[in-house]
């Protein structure tokens, strides 16, 4: 289970049927839900709500950073509607650097989150 893609359900479900269990994508993710597997472990992008968290500030502010261009994000490729808040940003780690970098003035280090901010900042591979 911890090997399969469980950022792509569709994806996850063809591998379970491939080795012959037959599981619906909903089933593999509330399962992987239930032993506490991470679906975002296999993606090296960050949200916006994760950017925040190293940040120490609200998802808010890193959403009007990328809405206003000083940040560059992307658009998730999932299939949510606009009823259930739309897809969310994947923001690459060198991106967030390089805007950490570019706006030092702007981030207030006391309310960080100390060590994903410093590997993030040192480079560390995630």
């Amino acid at each position: 289970m911890r090997k399969v893609p469980l950022h792509l359900p569709d994806k996850a479900a063809a591998i379970f049927s491939e080795h012959g269990f037959k599981r619906s994508p909903t089933a593999i993710m509330v399962r992987a839900k239930r032993l506490e597997l991470s679906r975002r472990a296999t993606r090296p992008e960050l949200s916006a709500r994760g950017a925040a968290a190293i940040l120490g500030v609200d998802s808010k502010f890193v959403t009007a950073r990328i809405l206003s261009g000083e940040l560059t994000a992307t658009k998730r490729e999932d299939r949510r509607l606009s009823q259930q808040g739309g897809s969310s940003w994947d923001i690459r780690p060198a991106d967030l650097r390089q805007w950490i970098i570019d706006n030092i003035d702007i981030v207030d280090l006391r309310k960080v989150d100390k060590i994903p901010f410093v590997s993030l900042i040192a480079g560390a591979p995630t």
